[in-house]
């Protein structure tokens, strides 16, 4: 029997109008999750993850079943991300020296004294996060999507080689150096992976502050950010994890990336348009 989501699929491509409207509610966060991730721009995943939902959808009559739904989809998603153009995140040339280095600059003297303790922990929760993101972004495509697939999303090897059409080893080798990259950056830098380091994030948030990589009236990732009670959870769990296994646990806590409300009206609006062929039979 069909799961949930491939029956949605069936629907949808027997002329399904509700199933296909449904069908896009399922898809739409993890595709926006994914772009976010490889992109590192709100705006620009937007756009990544609306062209990718349209590409599932037109193209909804090409699936055959030799996977699950959810793996085809990402096999779309990934082919996409990899070779779209590159964006503004991207456009900087960040790497691991240049992300150490700014690292190394001293913080400006900026006052964050008079920000409330909870609304200063929030930013220095959003320092924390763009962190990780950036360090996503030293990756060059291939590491950092492999990266993405197995330690964000989870696949398995197999499934990973199916996605990048790839053999599982070089998969596996992809993921396996992606993470040992992030990972000696973060065990020189991170105090929640070296617990000998100085908490670097608090440190540099006077600097992020003054150049507006963080911006306090429009943060980026307070969606994802945990509650002061679960985050202490979660520092408390990742005390007793080995250091290679805390870098994947820091990626996997903060996966709930939404797309704007926007977002959501946009392609059913296509739908409601009748711009897909599969509906208008």
């Amino acid at each position: 029997m069909p799961s949930g989501l491939e029956q949605l699929v069936m629907d949808a491509k027997h002329g399904d109008r509700e199933a296909l409207e449904l069908l896009v509610q399922q898809i739409q966060n993890p595709l926006y999750r994914m772009a976010f991730r490889m992109l590192g721009s709100p705006e620009d995943a937007e756009d990544a993850a609306q062209e990718i939902v349209i590409r599932v959808i037109t193209h909804l009559s090409d699936f055959r079943g030799d996977s699950t739904f959810r793996t085809w989809m990402y096999r779309i998603a990934s082919n996409h991300l990899l070779n779209t153009r590159k964006r503004r995140a991207e456009r900087l040339g960040i790497d691991f020296e240049l992300w150490e280095k700014l690292g190394a600059i001293d913080a400006p003297a900026v006052d964050t004294d008079h920000f409330p303790p909870a609304e200063k922990a929030l930013l220095v929760h959003e320092v924390r996060i763009g962190c990780m993101q950036g360090l996503l972004l030293c990756l060059d495509r291939e590491h950092r999507m492999a990266v993405i697939l197995g330690e964000v999303f989870e696949v398995t090897g197999p499934e990973g080689a199916f996605i990048l059409e790839i053999t599982p080893a070089t998969f596996r080798k992809r993921l396996s150096r992606g993470r040992q990259r992030i990972h000696a950056f973060l065990r020189k830098h991170c105090s929640l992976v070296n617990a000998d380091n100085e908490c670097s994030c608090q440190k540099q948030l006077g600097r992020d502050l003054s150049t507006g990589w963080v911006d306090p009236e429009k943060l980026q990732f307070k969606s994802v950010v945990a509650s002061p009670e679960k985050h202490e959870q979660i520092l408390q769990g990742m005390s007793e994890m080995e250091e290679l296994t805390r870098v994947t646990y820091l990626y996997r806590n903060y996966p709930a990336y939404q797309p704007p409300a926007a977002f959501a009206h946009l392609v059913k609006d296509l739908i409601d348009a009748g711009k897909f062929p599969l509906l208008n039979g």
